[in-house]
């Protein structure tokens, strides 16, 4: 669909604009949908990129967002670590008050409640430290997944994606690297 906009210049019509607007998206008989669209994304905080080292500790950054246009109900995120990572810790401030969360094996699941509609950039931090026996070069692989009791719409319908689900899983790969060097380089201006 595109509008144009007409002014009169000079006893001219002349088209100032030419807007593109994309229509809503429809579920028959002209309603827009409506409903909620979680998505997780998953981030390698420290060190910046996913490397570490054997023994080492790993701090993932956890975006969690709804960019539907309806609250998600009975949320649930499910961070699955695989055998070469243990849970260390997690800060957790997804929620107005602590989110409880529990480790079952290697899983570790946030009760998060409701999402309200255009709920953004809602981050939290995960600790994971690498198994000391890990072998170099490898790569593992960390698996997060959100879901809700409440069916998904696919709130961008301008990407090419069309399952509502499709959002809902991140992972990430970690390579495994030799020892970082610990280098700290300090420098100071004495008056004088």
């Amino acid at each position: 669909m595109r509008a144009t906009t007409m002014v009169l210049l000079a006893g001219a019509m002349v088209a100032l604009a030419v807007i593109a607007l994309t229509p809503l998206p429809t579920l028959g008989a002209g309603r827009a949908a409506v409903g909620p669209d979680l998505q997780v994304s998953k981030y390698a905080l420290w060190p910046f990129e996913p490397l570490v080292e054997p023994g080492g500790v790993i701090t993932f950054s956890v975006r969690v967002e709804n960019i539907g246009t309806a609250q998600a109900q009975n949320v649930l995120i499910t961070d699955t670590l695989p055998a070469e990572l243990t849970f260390e810790g997690a800060e957790n401030n997804l929620c107005d008050a602590p989110c409880p969360f529990t480790i079952n094996g290697q899983q570790v699941i946030w009760q998060r409640g409701n999402v309200p509609a255009d709920t953004r950039w809602q981050n939290f931090i995960l600790w994971a430290r690498v198994n000391s026996t890990v072998t170099i070069g490898a790569f593992v692989t960390n698996t997060i997944e959100i879901g809700s009791a409440s069916a998904e719409i696919d709130g961008d319908p301008n990407d090419e994606i069309t399952d509502p689900y499709a959002n809902n899983v991140s992972r990430l790969a970690v390579e495994i690297v030799s020892p970082l060097a610990d280098l700290q380089v300090y420098k100071y201006i004495g008056a004088g």
